[in-house]
C-alpha cells in the first residue's frame, strides 16, 4: 500500500492531478467477534472486502490495514463531489445486513478522507490525516464520513493529552459527583436525584463531560470509572445522604459489555447492605445496538435485583418506542430537545401529550428533562406532566448541599 501511494504521488506530480486516501473503520466489529467468535469475524471481513472491491474502479487500491481497518487509494480525483458520492455509496452498502452462516450481522462504517496534495505529500502524512478524519467522523456520528481539516491534528493532540491525564485522574481523586434533583411540579417535593460525573484536572481545570466521557469510552477507562461512580453513590446512600430517595446512575454501553458487570454491581450492593430499590440505572437505546438479547438479559437481571431501569434521551433515536414493550423499563426520560420553548411549538406539545398518554397506559413513570423557564413548566403542567428535572428548580448539587436542599 505504501509503495502504491508513493507511486501514485509521483504520477500525480507529473499529471498535476489529485489523489485521495480513505481510511475506513468498521463499527461494532468487536461486538461481532465477542458474540459470534473470530471465525465469523474473519468471514465478515471477507464479505466487507468483496463489497468494497465491487464498488471501486480497476485503478483503485483496497488494503486491509489490520483489525477492522481498511485503506483505499483513489487516483485521478477531479472533484470532491465524486468522492462524496462514492463514500455515501460505501456507507449505505456496508450498513446493509450481512448474512454469515445463516446469521444476520449488522455493522456500519466510519470514513476519513485525506487529499493529495492539500492534506499531505507523503504516504505517512496522508494515512495519518485520513485516520484523524475518520476519528472525527466516528465522534460526529452524523454523516459517517469526514474530510481532513488542518485543525484536526491539533484537536487530536489535545484529545491524546486529555486521555493521558485521565489515566491518573481516578488515582489522584480528580473525579467527583454532583446530584440533580427530580421534582414533582405539583407538590414541589424532591422524589430522587441523578448522579452526574464531573472532572476537575490540575492542568485543564474543569473539563466538560461531553469532552472527557467519550475519551473514557474510547480508552476503556469507562469500566473502572463507572464502577467507582456506583461505589460512590452506594457510599452516599449508606450514609443516608439522600433520606431513602432513589438515585439514578448513567450506564455506558461499554460497561454493559463487561462480562463481570452484573456480578460487580450485585457484590457492591450486598457488601454495603443497601436496598437495591434505591438505585436506578439509566440507559440509552445505543445500549441495545450491538446485541439486543444480551442487553435485555442484563437489564432483566438488574430488575430482578429490585433496581429500577430508566430509558434516557427518549425521542433522539429511532427505536425507543419498541423498547418500552420489550424491556423492563420503569421510567422514561423525555429529552430536552422536546421541551425547549415548548410553549411556542404546537407540534412539540402534541408529541409530549402523546408520550404522556402512552406512558400512563403502560404504567411507566415519565420524567421531563431540561426544564428551565416558567413558560416551559406551565405548558408541561397543562399537558399532564408531573416530574421534571432541570435548572428551573436546581442545578446539580454537590453532596454537601443535599441536606440543605431536602430541608427546603
Amino acid at each position: 500500500m505504501h509503495d502504491r501511494i508513493d507511486h501514485s504521488i509521483a504520477m500525480a506530480v507529473r499529471s498535476k492531478k489529485k489523489l485521495a486516501i480513505m481510511f475506513l473503520d468498521l463499527n461494532r466489529f468487536k461486538a461481532v467477534n465477542d458474540r459470534l467468535g473470530h471465525d465469523m469475524g474473519d468471514k465478515l471481513l471477507k464479505q466487507v472486502s468483496d463489497r468494497l472491491t465491487s464498488m471501486l474502479r480497476e485503478t483503485d487500491t483496497v488494503c486491509r490495514n489490520g483489525g477492522d481497518e481498511f485503506i483505499i487509494l483513489m487516483e485521478c480525483i477531479s472533484h470532491n463531489e465524486e468522492l462524496i458520492k462514492l463514500t455515501k455509496h460505501m456507507i449505505n452498502e456496508l450498513s446493509r445486513l450481512f448474512l454469515i452462516d445463516k446469521q444476520e450481522v449488522n455493522i456500519g462504517v466510519s470514513i476519513g478522507i485525506a487529499i493529495y496534495p492539500d492534506n499531505g505529500t507523503s504516504h505517512t502524512e496522508l494515512i495519518k490525516n485520513a485516520d484523524t478524519a475518520m476519528y472525527q467522523a466516528k465522534e460526529a456520528n452524523t454523516t459517517g464520513y469526514q474530510f481532513y481539516a488542518n485543525n484536526m491534528s491539533t484537536e487530536m493532540m489535545e484529545r491524546l493529552e486529555i486521555e493521558a491525564q485521565l489515566h491518573s485522574a481516578l488515582e489522584n481523586k480528580e473525579f467527583y459527583l454532583v446530584y440533580q434533583p427530580k421534582v414533582d411540579l405539583h407538590s414541589r417535593q424532591t422524589i430522587g436525584f441523578e448522579a452526574l460525573l464531573r472532572w476537575q484536572n490540575p492542568k485543564f481545570g474543569f473539563v466538560s463531560p461531553a469532552t472527557f466521557i467519550p475519551v473514557l469510552e474510547r480508552s476503556g477507562l469507562i469500566n473502572e470509572v463507572g464502577l467507582w461512580t456506583i461505589h460512590e453513590v452506594v457510599e452516599q446512600i449508606k450514609n443516608n445522604c439522600f433520606k431513602e430517595l432513589m438515585i439514578s446512575i448513567n450506564l455506558s454501553p461499554l460497561q454493559f459489555r463487561n462480562p463481570h458487570f452484573f456480578e460487580e454491581i450485585k457484590a457492591e450492593l450486598k457488601n454495603n447492605q443497601i436496598s437495591p430499590s434505591q438505585i436506578e440505572f439509566e440507559v440509552t437505546e445505543s445500549l441495545m445496538m450491538d446485541n439486543f438479547e444480551s442487553s435485555k438479559e442484563k437489564l432483566q437481571q438488574l430488575h430482578h435485583l429490585d433496581c429500577s431501569i430508566a430509558l434516557d434521551d427518549f425521542g433522539t433515536g429511532y427505536s425507543s418506542l419498541s423498547y418500552l414493550t420489550q424491556l423492563p423499563i420503569d421510567v422514561l426520560k423525555v429529552d430536552r430537545s422536546f421541551i425547549t420553548n415548548i410553549d411556542q411549538y404546537p407540534q412539540q406539545q402534541a408529541m409530549l401529550e402523546s408520550i404522556l398518554f402512552m406512558t400512563k397506559k403502560l404504567q411507566v413513570t415519565t420524567i421531563i428533562e431540561g426544564v428551565e423557564t416558567d413558560e416551559e413548566l406551565n405548558e408541561i403542567k397543562q399537558l399532564g406532566g408531573s416530574i421534571i428535572q432541570g435548572y428551573y428548580f436546581s442545578k446539580p448539587l454537590k453532596d454537601n448541599e443535599i441536606s440543605n436542599w431536602l430541608k427546603i
